[in-house]
């Protein structure tokens, strides 16, 4: 269980080639953003940080989009 003396690093990687379209893409960006709403949420109320985040998109490149981040750095939008 990540705890604020026992945090988490978590790391998602994307898939953003042009195979992940239409429904696909919305059906992972959803679950991407519960995964993320629900690791700041854990972070609420705490000292420290539960979880880090590390998250790449691959496609034609890797780019990396966070790296040991707080999952309240992580812009949703």
């Amino acid at each position: 269980m990540a705890t604020a003396l026992t945090p988490q690093v978590v790391t998602l990687i994307v898939d953003d080639s042009g195979s992940m379209s239409g429904a696909k893409a919305q059906d992972a960006t959803e679950a991407i953003k519960n995964l993320v709403i629900t690791m700041q949420s854990g972070n609420q109320g705490s000292t420290g940080y539960r979880f880090l985040l590390n998250i790449a998109k691959f496609g034609s490149g890797t780019t990396a989009l966070a790296q040991a981040a707080r999952s309240e750095s992580i812009s949703l939008g």
